[in-house]
């Protein structure tokens, strides 16, 4: 072997090239093929390849199959379940042990279920890890949400001190609200260092004002509790979270609905800085109607170089 390749800084670089296949657009897609095999093979030549390797193969992924597969706690996808709802998973300290081997270079994860394909495994053993302290992913840095708001309360064992990017699709906050309810409460206490939001919903949902108060609340509250927020993308909030990010002077870029003329002078009454969202560089706002120009106007970025209406 090259003594080049020890070069930790020359290793990654190559294995840079080698996961380009994940970047949409970069390659037409019947070029495309998946780099998992080439980072499997590299991980198994030699220990200086492994680590690298490895932590490449890992890095993205969608779901936490792959982490139990690995422990031995489902089998593989060709194999059927037996039992379907009765099938309950109780993880011993060597298949945990196992699954924080890999967990630990997992950097963007995305965890999604529908009612038609339920998976009972993976739910059993997100309920059981819900009950614990531990956290599965330690070193996530971006978490995607696609759950049924029935199963939100398996997310907390996702939640970790790294993520910076946070993402969460709500399709039906109307039959499991308290669910949607916990998991903004837990955003702002585990994971501190949260930079984006993004709250998206199906069309059905809020397609008036009156409906957003139930859902805006706990989202909002959790808002007030984020210091280094810098990218919001969130149907509408309140308008003392609407204070509390024209404060922040993190804040970057926003999109969520303008308030009404009523409650914008409230906001500016309520405001200590004379300049709301002045470090803001691209802003989304929706405006319905003519008193809406005048708020929009009024909160105009200073550093205004990206807009959609």
């Amino acid at each position: 072997m090259h003594h080049a390749l020890l070069i930790s800084e020359i290793l990654s670089n190559i294995i840079s090239h080698i996961t380009v296949d994940e970047q949409p657009g970069v390659w037409p897609v019947e070029y495309v093929k998946s780099s998992a095999p080439t980072l499997f093979a590299l991980a198994l030549t030699c220990r200086a390849f492994s680590e690298p390797a490895l932590d490449a193969l890992w890095k993205d992924f969608k779901g936490v199959e792959p982490l139990m597969r690995c422990a031995g706690m489902i089998p593989a996808p060709q194999k059927k379940l037996q039992g379907d709802k009765d099938y309950f998973i109780i993880p011993t300290k060597a298949q945990l042990s196992i699954i924080a081997r890999y967990g630990h270079r997992v950097r963007s994860l995305n965890v999604g279920m529908s009612y038609c394909r339920p998976d009972y495994a993976t739910q059993s053993f997100l309920r059981i890890m819900a009950g614990t302290s531990g956290v599965l992913v330690p070193n996530l840095r971006s978490l995607e949400i696609g759950l049924p708001c029935k199963l939100l309360h398996m997310v907390p064992p996702l939640l970790g001190l790294r993520i910076q990017c946070f993402v969460i699709t709500i399709c039906d906050y109307e039959q499991d609200s308290e669910n949607v309810d916990t998991v903004f409460q837990y955003l702002p206490l585990y994971c501190p260092s949260l930079e984006s939001l993004t709250v998206l919903h199906s069309c059905h949902l809020f397609r008036d004002r009156a409906h957003n108060v139930p859902y805006v609340l706990p989202m909002s509250h959790a808002i007030q509790k984020m210091p280094k927020l810098r990218v919001v993308n969130v149907p509408a909030i309140t308008k003392d979270a609407l204070v509390y990010l024209g404060g922040l002077p993190s804040v970057t870029e926003i999109s969520f609905r303008l308030p009404n003329g009523s409650d914008f002078e409230d906001i500016l009454d309520s405001s200590r800085n004379p300049v709301l969202f002045e470090n803001v560089d691209d802003v989304d706002w929706e405006i319905k109607e003519w008193r809406d120009v005048e708020v929009f106007t009024r909160l105009w970025p200073h550093k205004l170089t990206s807009m959609a209406l």
